[in-house]
C-alpha cells in the first residue's frame, strides 16, 4: 500500500467495499500499519473478516469516524501514551493495544518471549526476569518519549542508534549520554532536556506495572538485539527478532488479552463473528 495513502481513498475504498458482494457481510478492522497486520490478521476468520491498514493513527482515527454508524467498520490503535492519563476514551469503534503498542503485546505474551528467547538465549536462565530488566532499562528514554509527545517538543527519534548509550553487559543505558546523542539529532527540538527532569518524570510511574504502556516494541527489540548479540554474536537485528515475536505468538496468547476481550463483546453485541478457532 502506498505510504502517503490518504484519508479520503481509505474511505472511498471500504465504501465500495462494504457493497460489493464478496465483502458485502464482511466486518473491516482498521490497522494502523503493516507490521500490525502481520500481527492480528492470523487471529480472525478471513471469511467473516477484512483487514485494512490505514498507514497511521490520524487516517485510522478517520476512517473509523466515517463509519461509527455502520456496525461494520472498528479500529486496532496502538495505545501509545493514552494509558498514562493522556487523554480520554477512544470512541466506541476503537479498540486500544493493552500495551504500548502491537509489538509491545507479543513481547509481553510469556510464552511467545520464551520461545524467542530459547531460540537466541537457551542458557537463560529466567528470560521473564531478562524482559523486566530490559523494559527497566528503557524507563529513561521512554519517559523522554512521553514529554516530547506531551509537549510537542519535536524530537527526532528516527533512526535513533541504541548502541551509542545502552550499556548490554549491564542491561542500562548512560543517561547523559543518551540525552547528548539525541539533542545532537534534534537541531529544531523547542527546548533542551536535563536528567533530572527525566528521573523526575520517572518518579510518577508505578513499576514495573506502567513499563509495558511506556515503553514501545521497537525500542524493546533493538536492546534486546544488542544484549542477544553481546552474549553469542548472532547480528540478530531488531527487525528480526520483531518477526520472530508476530510469528511466535498464537492465538492462545492473544485470547487472555483485554483487547481480544473486549473485540469479542463488540463482536457479541452486533452479532459478528470475528476469530478463527484455536
Amino acid at each position: 500500500m502506498n505510504a502517503h495513502i490518504n484519508l479520503e481513498s481509505i474511505i472511498e475504498s471500504i465504501k465500495l467495499q462494504l457493497q460489493h458482494h464478496s465483502t458485502k457481510e464482511k466486518v473491516f478492522i482498521l490497522l494502523e500499519g503493516e507490521s500490525d497486520d502481520k500481527i492480528f490478521r492470523k487471529f480472525f476468520d478471513k471469511a467473516c473478516v477484512q483487514t485494512q491498514v490505514t498507514e497511521g493513527v490520524y487516517n485510522l482515527a478517520g476512517a473509523a469516524a466515517a463509519f461509527c454508524d455502520t456496525h461494520r467498520v472498528i479500529g486496532i490503535r496502538d495505545a501509545d501514551f493514552l494509558r498514562m492519563g493522556e487523554s480520554g476514551d477512544p470512541p466506541p469503534n476503537i479498540f486500544l493495544t493493552d500495551f504500548h503498542d502491537a509489538e509491545m503485546m507479543t513481547v509481553m505474551c510469556d510464552e511467545t518471549f520464551r520461545q524467542v528467547a530459547e531460540e537466541h538465549l537457551h542458557q537463560e536462565k529466567n528470560p521473564l526476569a531478562l524482559r523486566g530488566k530490559c523494559l527497566e532499562s528503557l524507563i529513561f528514554i521512554s519517559c523522554i518519549r512521553w514529554i516530547n509527545d506531551s509537549e510537542h517538543l519535536e524530537i527526532n527519534f528516527n533512526g535513533i542508534a541504541f548502541g551509542n548509550f545502552f550499556n548490554a553487559g549491564e542491561v542500562c543505558i548512560n543517561e547523559e549520554a543518551c540525552i547528548t546523542d539525541i539533542h545532537g539529532r534534534s537541531p529544531n527540538r523547542k527546548r533542551n532536556l536535563t536528567v533530572p527532569e527525566i528521573r523526575q518524570k520517572a518518579k510518577s510511574l508505578t513499576l514495573p506495572n506502567d513499563s509495558p504502556h511506556l515503553c514501545n516494541g521497537h525500542d524493546f527489540n533493538s536492546v534486546f538485539a544488542l544484549y542477544i548479540n553481546s552474549k553469542n554474536k548472532q547480528g540478530v537485528s531488531q527487525i528480526t527478532l520483531a518477526k520472530e515475536f508476530r510469528i511466535a505468538c498464537r492465538i492462545g496468547d492473544f485470547q487472555p488479552t483485554d483487547l481480544f476481550r473486549d473485540l469479542s463483546r463488540w463482536a457479541e453485541s452486533h452479532g459478528k463473528r470475528l476469530f478463527r478457532t484455536a
